[in-house]
């Protein structure tokens, strides 16, 4: 599980209204990571209420149930509430999302306002986004529900790898237009290529008849 934010430039002495986690999940394997936080110019950090630690921990609950936990922040308080984005890497699509016990709806476009859940076809990832700010002296738990047999324990190895190969060969293809070559010529190449955008617009019902 990897933390992060959208831009490093300036980071040291940056506040961060909205935080980043990566997580790749893979069978039973649990993870956890911590953000720390200081105020980037003054020899404060070397005191204990001088600095922040926020812990972050997931579990897969079941094969079927994912769960990522940001815990309250520890030490001093730079932020006093703040919004997530969560990525989970190389699974099926979600049949439900929730923050905190509250269901974010599926968004077939991501946006900067809107929260909602988005699928990417290309990657087989799942990202979240908190658009509704959470006190950073609370918990806040995510929790990802998948269908059986579309769960962690389904290998989805090779597809990500097969798309990105498809579409060079198609850009490859592409340039040799007016030489004889025409999008006709290589058509299921084509359809092959456009797999995972194809998945992106209708995850639900596009995924595995796609991955088959």
């Amino acid at each position: 599980m990897l933390p992060s934010t959208k831009s490093l430039l300036g980071s040291a002495q940056q506040l961060y209204n909205a935080l980043l986690f990566t997580v790749f999940p893979y069978k039973t394997f649990t993870g956890s990571t911590f953000v720390y936080e200081d105020d980037g110019f003054t020899n404060d950090y070397m005191n204990s209420n001088g600095y922040a630690n926020t812990s972050v921990t997931y579990t897969p609950i079941s094969p079927q149930h994912l769960q990522l936990v940001v815990k309250p922040t520890q030490g001093k308080q730079f932020v006093a509430a703040r919004g997530y984005e969560f990525t989970f890497v190389g699974i099926a699509p979600p049949t439900a999302v929730k923050i905190n016990g509250v269901t974010v709806p599926y968004i077939p476009t991501p946006t900067n306002e809107q929260q909602g859940w988005y699928y990417d076809g290309s990657s087989l990832s799942v990202s979240v986004w908190s658009r509704t700010t959470y006190p950073t002296s609370s918990t806040v738990t995510l929790d990802l529900y998948l269908t059986s047999g579309q769960d962690i324990n389904t290998p989805l190895v090779g597809f990500t790898k097969c798309v990105r190969r498809l579409q060079q060969a198609k850009a490859l293809l592409d340039q040799q237009w007016g030489t004889g070559v025409y999008d006709e010529d290589y058509y299921d190449l084509l359809s092959a290529s456009e797999a995972g955008s194809r998945i992106s617009a209708d995850p639900q019902n596009n995924m595995w008849p796609e991955y088959t």
